[in-house]
C-alpha cells in the first residue's frame, strides 16, 4: 500500500464514522440581522415584536420601500408567524 491510498483510505474511513449533521429543513429566521436603524445588526431573535413590526410598516410604506426591502418583510412575517 502506498502513502496515497493510505491517505484516500483515511479520508474514506472519517467520513464513514463523522457524517456531518443534517441541513435544517427550513430557515432559522431568528437567526436574521435587521440592516438598517437603530436595531442595525440585532438578531430578529433579540429585537422586540413591535420594533419588528415597525420595520416591517416602514418598509411597507412606499411602494418603492416595498420593493426594495421585499425580501426584510418576508423574513419578518415569516418569523413572527412562528
Amino acid at each position: 500500500m502506498n502513502l496515497l491510498t493510505a491517505f484516500e483510505n483515511a479520508r474514506f474511513a472519517q467520513k464513514e464514522e463523522a457524517p456531518l449533521p443534517p441541513e435544517p429543513t427550513k430557515p432559522d429566521y431568528g437567526m436574521t440581522r435587521i440592516p438598517f436603524g437603530k436595531n442595525k445588526g440585532a438578531l430578529f431573535m433579540d429585537t422586540p415584536p413591535y420594533e419588528l413590526r415597525n420595520i416591517r410598516r416602514w418598509c411597507q410604506s412606499t411602494p418603492e420601500l416595498a420593493v426594495k426591502f421585499a425580501d426584510l418583510i418576508h423574513d419578518i412575517e415569516a418569523y413572527l408567524s412562528n
